[in-house]
């Protein structure tokens, strides 16, 4: 048996557990990609600051607040959802999406542009946020183990009993 197998074999040993029930991990996700967003914004505010003066820093600022209250809603609500019913999380991050779609293209329908608002550096921060937080947001989703099916067999179904004779015999 080669490395590879057998580094497989003592993988394959080991059980992974599952998050249950009582772990509610979006709070966390949220501070932490929350976290490293700020910070990214605020890099992108100083430089904004550098080049262009007040107005690129308060644009860039707004653009990360935006940011950061938008995709921090939709892991509040499915931390709340994830407590009362976690089967319901992915609809919670569905409806919670389409509120963020409506509610970014509603900040794009501002008629005027106000004397502190610079197009650019409003861009700039809006796309390194989105970019920032969804890339720690995957990353930490990716390293959650959630348990996705049941894996006890349901009494008087016909895969439990079929589970329940292979396990007698």
């Amino acid at each position: 048996m080669g490395h590879r197998q057998a580094t497989a074999r003592r993988r394959a040993e080991v059980p992974v557990e599952a998050t249950s029930s009582q772990d509610n991990p979006w709070l966390g996700i949220a501070m932490r990609s929350g976290l490293v967003t700020l910070g990214a914004g605020l890099v992108v505010s100083v430089i904004g600051a550098l080049t262009s003066g007040t107005s690129g820093f308060v644009s860039s600022l707004a653009a990360m607040l935006v940011v950061v209250l938008f995709f921090g809603i939709s892991l509040v609500v499915a931390a709340y959802v994830g407590h009362k019913a976690p089967k319901a999380i992915m609809s919670s991050f569905m409806v919670t999406y389409i509120v963020k779609v409506i509610g970014f293209g509603a900040l794009l329908l501002i008629p005027r542009d106000p004397a502190w608002f610079s197009r650019l550096w409003i861009t700039v921060s809006a796309v390194t946020c989105v970019l920032v937080w969804q890339l720690v947001e995957v990353y930490l989703f990716s390293s959650l183990r959630l348990q996705l099916f049941d894996d006890a067999p349901q009494q008087g179904s016909a895969t439990g009993a079929a589970h329940a004779r292979t396990k007698e015999a």
